[in-house]
């Protein structure tokens, strides 16, 4: 819908609108048909402003005061995903620890930045990220459950085409959703008997408590509020707390719904095993017996997998093996193999395409327990000395680099320069020398500069995600947010000549 702005210079007095007249947000402030009295208007406009300035001001202000501490440290160039991931757990945790977040100091800002760690990991490598989900974790549920829900929620809105700026409000929302029961939650995880009427009404209460936590906190993205009260609506009206259905449940909210049930299921509790990915992803998004969003849940297998990565299963030649990469089909998937068709353990797994041969078809899916086996992750992955050549599924891949760049802080013109380490489709890694007067602040938007392919590329919309200071040098992971589809064509093409190399 496209909407006329109203000034002192067009307004009508003393006839019917045409149409109604909305606020900013575009709440109606008069229906279609009543009458102006310019006078009225005039004192609504003036107010308007001057709320909105004054709630711009206290905005910037939080995010000036907060945004320097709580910085999360960079990722260093031999640094596995896997570690990264063990890096923002123990951040999940930190900010958990207590049950309370209002102990918590720059609680929101430092849930922004972990969400931005959650984005770069995601991108760096998805496949192994989404298999950390099905792997088992010493730590607890508060922490465990939000971040596999945050890095689903990441997956599927970066394959709805969403761009880094439009996922984050959801991923915020995923690590959050539960934060009006923390205490409730880690004793509900352990508890084998079924639930008091006490636990029963205060698991209803939560989505209410924790959006309003949330914005006791300061939290006023309306995107991020409304994920977190409504994902425990469903379509169909039964859900809570308002038993809302169908258009009135936001997108955001739907996906979270979804992404929050897959991670729950997977994970199991102390009164029931988990159930397998495979039936997981029929019980939720092939049921027919609970209304779902149909077309989200397409995205959702189609992304997921009925094999997701980190799934255990059995081939049809008899070996034993995990899943490490979705294949071409939902039901194709790369395995590795760990068990030999005799019983004997594969010390070095061989890869399996279970779409290349009849012989490799996955036969079943089984547990780890049922596997008997240990993993060694780095291996399956291929990291630490077990690293291997690039291939081209790995889109996301990160190629080591080393050229000069600018950097423009549009809002002081200043400008500092710096030397990118590394480069994706999504971002880099720059290397600068610290300097106090001219501080890049983590999630703060810069441009850059920089030349790839003899070709330069300028503007490029880079906000910084994650820094860390060491001996005068500052590393900065950057995130490319704005980019011309020219620039990203030349960004890949400079990509794939160098995956090529290692092939």
């Amino acid at each position: 819908m496209k909407f006329r702005e109203l000034t002192t210079t067009n307004i009508e007095t003393g006839k019917p609108l045409t149409s109604a007249l909305r606020d900013a947000q575009g709440e109606v402030l008069l229906e279609k048909g009543r009458s102006l009295e310019k006078s009225k208007v005039l004192d609504k406009m003036k107010q308007f402003k001057e709320e909105a300035d004054e709630a711009e001001k206290l905005k910037k202000k939080l995010a000036k005061a907060a945004a320097p501490k709580v910085e999360i440290e960079a990722a260093q160039d031999n640094e596995s995903p896997f570690e990264v991931i063990d890096r923002i757990m123990k951040h999940i945790e930190s900010l958990y620890k207590t049950g309370d977040v209002t102990t918590q100091k720059y609680f929101i800002q430092r849930v922004t930045n972990i969400c931005a760690s959650i984005q770069e990991v995601c991108s760096e490598n998805e496949e192994l990220v989404l298999g950390s989900i099905l792997m088992e974790q010493k730590v607890k549920y508060t922490a465990r459950h939000p971040l596999r829900t945050a890095i689903v929620c990441h997956i599927v809105s970066r394959h709805l085409g969403w761009k880094p700026d439009e996922q984050l409000s959801l991923i915020e929302a995923a690590l959050t959703m539960n934060i009006g029961m923390l205490a409730l939650q880690e004793q509900l995880n352990d508890q084998a008997e079924p639930l008091s009427v006490y636990q029963k009404d205060e698991v209803k209460k939560h989505p209410t408590a924790s959006a309003e936590l949330l914005a006791e906190l300061g939290v006023t993205d309306r995107l991020w509020l409304d994920a977190v009260l409504q994902h425990h609506e469903t379509l169909g009206g039964t859900g809570y707390p308002h038993g809302l259905k169908d258009d009135e449940i936001t997108k955001r909210a739907r996906i979270l719904s979804l992404a929050d049930m897959y991670c729950a299921r997977v994970a199991g509790r102390s009164y029931r095993p988990p159930l397998l990915p495979s039936v997981a992803v029929k019980s939720i998004f092939l049921s027919n017996t609970t209304p779902v969003d149909k077309d989200l849940a397409m995205v959702f297998v189609k992304n997921l997998g009925v094999f997701p990565p980190g799934t255990f299963v059995r081939l049809k030649n008899g070996e034993t093996g995990i899943v490490t990469q979705r294949g071409d089909k939902i039901n194709s998937p790369i395995v590795y193999t760990l068990v030999k068709a005799n019983g004997e353990r594969s010390h070095a797994p061989l890869k399996r395409d279970t779409a290349t041969s009849e012989d490799f078809a996955i036969k079943e899916v089984i547990t780890q327990d049922k596997a008997g086996v240990e993993i060694n992750k780095f291996q399956l992955w291929g990291y630490g000395i077990f690293k291997r050549a690039k291939t081209k599924m790995r889109k996301a891949d990160r190629v080591q680099i080393e050229i000069p760049a600018r950097l423009l802080d549009v809002e002081t013109l200043s400008t500092a320069d710096c030397i990118i380490l590394n480069i994706s489709e999504n971002g880099c890694l720059l290397k600068t020398v610290a300097q106090s007067k001219k501080e890049l602040i983590v999630n703060k938007t810069y441009h850059l500069t920089f030349r790839i392919h003899d070709k330069t590329l300028e503007d490029v919309s880079a906000t910084v995600r994650n820094s860390q200071e060491r001996s005068g040098i500052k590393m900065m992971g950057m995130q490319f947010t704005e980019i011309k589809p020219e620039q990203q064509k030349q960004i890949s093409a400079y990509l794939a000549k160098e995956a090529e190399k290692d092939d």
